[in-house]
């Protein structure tokens, strides 16, 4: 990714993009993905998509440019429910596998030329389970650590209408003593 834009930002923008993929690319979730920390899920398997964190790294500064490595924490929460808890738990890790190869297999991120991520830096996967009334829901949490660039450039100052400048030698005159 080159200059920031203008809006909410990369983070943003990397988020709606795995909202996208995911919906296309995990179909057993049938399109219930969504992009908010806190949604109504009223019907699972279901996904849910936000980027909680990020860290800017200085790699060059100089001039009217300034470049930065980020690093972005991007989280998708797999929530399952089923009456027969082992159904529940194999559903949210199949589930957990389309996910990561749809994230780490995206051309749109990765691919040498019109990817817009550098890389992955790591992903991390943790389940839960808990017992409700008539059925277990499953959720994993599966963290992803990625990586681009981001430059800002500041606006060159307008120096077209600075004054010109005439210096002319005049001799000084030293005082006789």
């Amino acid at each position: 990714m080159s200059d920031a834009p203008i809006g909410p930002g990369w983070r943003a923008d990397v988020r709606d993009r795995v909202v996208r993929i995911l919906s296309d690319r995990v179909e057993i979730v049938n399109g219930r993905v969504h992009r908010a920390r806190v949604w109504p899920v009223t019907s699972k398997p279901a996904l849910l998509v936000y980027g909680y964190a990020e860290r800017k790294e200085p790699t060059t500064q100089g001039g009217f440019q300034h470049q930065f490595r980020v690093t972005s924490a991007l989280i998708v929460r797999v929530l399952t429910e089923h009456a027969i808890a082992e159904r529940s738990e194999v559903q949210c890790e199949e589930i957990c596998g389309q996910v990561e190869r749809a994230i780490l297999r995206a051309p749109e991120f990765f691919a040498p030329s019109g990817g817009v991520l550098q890389r992955c830096a790591g992903v991390t996967t943790q389940l839960s389970a808990e017992q409700k009334e008539r059925a277990t829901e499953v959720e994993a949490t599966i963290e992803f650590q990625l990586v681009w660039e981001e430059v800002f450039t500041m606006a060159e100052p307008d120096t077209s209408e600075c004054a010109e400048a005439t210096f002319t030698p005049r001799a000084t005159l030293i005082p006789s003593p």
